[in-house]
């Protein structure tokens, strides 16, 4: 019962200072104001856009060296396994030399894995970059028409 009533009072409280944080700029003295946040929301598009460019510029070294990764663990993967079937038939020297293989092997494949998981940050992100830039853009031409109702006035 107490989870319940602390609720409605934590939802109560947001409602009522939720308009405190809507900023609407109407009158000409608070043009300043909003000059000031224009600048400061360009500046973060700016920003957020040449941080989105360098991410997107990474992606296809991060996607390559996937691949290369990938190419390498296939390619260790099969001696490996070469020198595990000769080492069946062979001796002790053949025994060590598939266990050296199949070490080298593994350690190809955790890099492999960790160049996937590279390529999927990368892409996280870019999406995380790209929903931020659209918040900033959404808020400038907001502006721009706040803006404008002032200069119409």
């Amino acid at each position: 019962m107490k989870f319940i009533i602390y609720q409605i009072c934590f939802c109560v409280t947001v409602i009522t200072t939720f308009p405190a944080y809507a900023q609407k700029y109407k009158t000409e003295s608070d043009t300043i104001k909003l000059n000031k946040e224009y600048k400061e929301v360009s500046s973060d598009v700016a920003e957020l856009t040449s941080k989105l460019t360098v991410s997107q510029n990474k992606l296809p070294d991060y996607q390559s060296k996937a691949s290369n990764a990938e190419d390498e663990a296939k390619s260790s993967a099969e001696a490996s396994a070469e020198k595990a079937e000769k080492a069946n038939s062979g001796n002790v020297k053949d025994a060590r030399k598939a266990k050296r293989q199949a070490k080298i092997a593994y350690n190809r494949a955790k890099d492999f894995k960790s160049a996937i998981k590279n390529v999927k940050k990368q892409q996280k992100d870019i999406a995380k970059l790209t929903k931020k830039l659209k918040k900033k853009q959404k808020r400038l031409s907001d502006l721009e028409k706040m803006r404008n109702g002032i200069r119409n006035k």
